[in-house]
């Protein structure tokens, strides 16, 4: 999800990904806060959920890949 805010309205860009592959092109949409309240809210908190739940990630660059 990718959002995009302004004073007036707010936008969220989503890409949904199939659980396995074959499904061919995964759905991209965009939503409109003003036009679309339900389903920005719906993914607006869904993308907040998995935000706050996040690991900070550390590029250490001594590491050798795979250790």
């Amino acid at each position: 999800i990718l959002s995009f805010k302004n004073s007036d309205n707010s936008n969220l860009f989503i890409e949904m990904y199939a659980h396995h592959v074959g499904w061919g092109e995964s759905p991209l949409f965009g939503l409109e806060q003003k036009a679309e309240a339900e389903w920005y809210n719906y993914f607006q908190r869904q993308f907040d959920a998995m935000w706050e739940s996040a690991l900070h990630y550390e590029n250490n660059k001594n590491t050798e890949r795979g250790h």
